[in-house]
């Protein structure tokens, strides 16, 4: 896996104290947990370091990193409150494609972010369908369709990608009982997640399956 994309931020240092909390937030934010091989995974270091690396965090944000044994991870609750701010615009390529994006010092001549010429997506919508995603979980949200309106609905996502500078995701939905694409920026609001549906082991989306082929 790639570096974390900094994008608003700019590193001189991958062993600067920000950006490993920024590696530990965006983890717990979007992935939904976090262990020491991510750090050692994006930092190079041994399971000491990467423990070290969680008590300074901890003790800068006390009572957040929350150990779950099964796991074997610190993972994300609802009293979850991050030290840094990761984008979904920085984290959705690293999600979606591993892509890893450096911001250099150098001359630019368009925006200073990328997709500032659009409204910014809401990290906690985003991160919210994310973390289903990864726990193969359904989350509950409120849609704006272009042909429907406001509906609520329950998604079981399991893919993002971006289409035309727009990120997307695919998933299950129940709502309609089939597999639909949906636009993070439609999103009204999101809700609580639902358990794994046994159904989806093996109802499979062969539209999208079919595309990857």
């Amino acid at each position: 896996m790639n570096t974390i994309i900094t994008n608003e931020w700019e590193y001189t240092h991958l062993n600067d104290g920000n950006y490993r909390h920024i590696i530990i937030d965006t983890y717990l934010l979007y992935w939904g947990r976090i262990q020491r091989k991510d750090l050692a995974r994006h930092l190079g270091v041994g399971n000491v370091t990467a423990t070290r690396i969680f008590s300074d965090y901890s003790s800068k944000n006390p009572g957040v990193l929350l150990i779950n044994p099964a796991k074997k991870a610190y993972v994300y609750t609802a009293s979850f409150k991050s030290l840094t701010l990761p984008s979904p615009e920085s984290v959705l390529p690293l999600l979606a494609y591993g892509i890893e994006q450096k911001k250099l010092t150098t001359s630019c001549y368009g925006p200073t972010r990328p997709g500032m010429m659009s409204a910014p997506l809401c990290a906690k919508k985003v991160s919210a369908i994310t973390r289903a995603m990864i726990s193969c979980a359904g989350i509950e949200m409120s849609y704006i369709s272009g042909t429907s309106g406001l509906t609520k609905r329950c998604v079981y996502p399991h893919s993002v990608f971006n289409g035309g500078g727009t990120w997307y995701f695919r998933g299950y939905d129940s709502k309609s009982d089939s597999f639909r694409t949906f636009r993070f920026s439609r999103i009204e609001s999101v809700g609580k997640e639902s358990p794994a549906l046994e159904r989806l082991k093996t109802f499979k989306d062969d539209e999208w399956n079919g595309m990857e082929a």
